[in-house]
């Protein structure tokens, strides 16, 4: 999936409990199972919080989420899909009611902003981008009347964020308009506002963080801005495997081959508590950051191998790895004096036209051969 898209959904999708509020120590119980890969914990404890606290604004949501990654886990991504849906049927009544009920109270209109923007994430993965567009935004303007009624929900601060970068990579026209809401359509604005709340929210920070990471190591070609927050992540959360790919490639990237080794190491265990579903998601990339891992300290032949294993078995649904695979090869080849195979894979790299650093890096090598 292209990755200038995904960030329309990211906006609403990593909202989480934002204020102290009755049954939040059960919340916050559900959101850390569920981060960790403990989906049936997290959905018995946050459906028990809809039971037991009907006006609590983050437990619908909380449960959405625990529901929806459980389905990506085991089940295909248009499964998966049609389990959101699902999901967002039986919540955004509630929150409608919620709303309704508590007009003055802007943390209602907080949660219903997110979820009802997190249906831009079924469009989406149907390539809808009209829609997507639409469901998002229309997410995001309630989530932003919140925040002017409340300037104290720093949760707010990640879908201005990422709504910010997504301006600053996207035509005059998208810019304009969010200048127009307010915003500032800027990489630079966005990031700082994605960096505060990672430091200031109470929940988004760990989908801020998370992003920044993956911004800051595929898109920004920053590894040691990403290291500071994959080491929280990893902390925090050590049965998440997105987390640990994140982490062991910002310390191959910074050059800790011992850390790396160590973290290499450890991938087999972790591997293998995965399902079937996200072994073959994340398979590819693992694969690459055994790749980078050999490149940085072990031989090239064996970097190449792995990395054609990751193109050649790519499942993962966004194709930012895939660039970054294609410029990897095409550099190895470089410096193996391969030069024709080089083109042939910075080409592929530009032909996904996906923002990454990689698209710019393949953009000068094509041109003039790379040499470390």
């Amino acid at each position: 999936m292209h990755f200038k898209y995904s960030l329309l959904t990211w906006c609403v999708s990593g909202l989480l409990v934002g204020q102290t509020l009755p049954a939040d120590v059960l919340l916050k119980k559900s959101v850390m199972a569920m981060y960790n890969y403990n989906y049936d914990v997290a959905i018995t404890l946050s459906d028990s919080v809809i039971t037991q606290y009907p006006n609590n604004p983050g437990a619908p949501l909380v449960w959405v989420g625990a529901k929806w990654l459980k389905a990506q886990a085991y089940l295909s991504t248009e499964k998966s899909s049609d389990t959101l849906q699902k999901c967002l049927n039986y919540v955004l009544p509630i929150y409608e009611t919620l709303v309704e009920k508590f007009p003055t109270d802007p943390i209602y209109q907080l949660y219903y902003g997110s979820a009802k923007g997190l249906s831009a994430r079924i469009s989406l993965g149907e390539k809808n981008w009209l829609q997507t567009f639409i469901r998002a935004y229309s997410g995001f303007t309630l989530i932003q009347d919140a925040y002017k009624n409340d300037p104290e929900l720093k949760d707010a601060l990640l879908p201005f964020g990422i709504v910010e970068y997504y301006a600053g990579i996207s035509p005059t026209i998208i810019q304009w308009l969010v200048d127009l809401s307010g915003l500032n359509p800027s990489t630079d604005s966005g990031l700082e506002k994605i960096e505060q709340a990672a430091l200031m929210s109470d929940w988004a920070w760990i989908e801020s963080k998370g992003i920044l990471a993956f911004l800051y190591l595929w898109v920004e070609d920053q590894p040691s801005w990403a290291l500071i927050h994959t080491k929280d992540l990893v902390k925090q959360f050590p049965n998440n495997y997105y987390f640990y790919i994140l982490h062991l490639e910002s310390l191959i990237r910074t050059g800790d081959a011992l850390e790396a080794n160590l973290y290499i190491k450890m991938n087999d265990d972790k591997y293998a508590l995965l399902t079937d579903r996200q072994k073959s998601w994340y398979n590819a990339y693992v694969l690459y950051e055994k790749s980078l891992f050999e490149y940085e300290f072990g031989d090239l032949d064996t970097s190449l191998i792995y990395i054609q294993q990751v193109i050649d078995g790519y499942d993962a649904e966004l194709d930012i790895i895939l660039g970054n695979a294609y410029l990897h090869m095409g550099k190895i080849h470089d410096l193996l004096g391969q030069r024709m195979d080089a083109i042939l894979a910075y080409q592929q790299c530009i032909d996904l036209d996906n923002f990454s650093s990689a698209m710019n890096h393949a953009n000068q090598y094509i041109h003039s051969p790379f040499s470390r």
